[in-house]
């Protein structure tokens, strides 16, 4: 869940979650990748409610997820947090 607000235009977000390995917020091709650019449609304020689908064979370990937000002038802000993939029950 994230609450978007601009005082004039919303323009898009995109979501990125890659390993954490290294700390380059890049996208590696040795783990899995999701990069996914959504459309805000010149709202001032919106609620997004995502469901993010996370294979089962991926790696384990870090993962960041970064949440990047553009408003109809170009100016972009953005938050991150780290998760940690893990084998149930171990």
């Amino acid at each position: 869940d994230v609450d978007f607000k601009d005082n004039e235009s919303l323009n898009q977000y995109k979501v990125d979650i890659h390993s954490a390995e290294g700390h380059i917020h890049k996208s590696t091709a040795e783990k899995w990748v999701f990069e996914q650019t959504y459309d805000l449609g010149g709202l001032k304020n919106k609620h997004v409610h995502e469901h993010i689908y996370i294979p089962a064979t991926i790696d384990t370990g870090d993962y960041h997820i970064v949440v990047y937000c553009t408003d109809k002038a170009g100016n972009e802000n953005n938050a991150f947090k780290t998760f940690e993939v893990k084998i149930a029950g171990k």
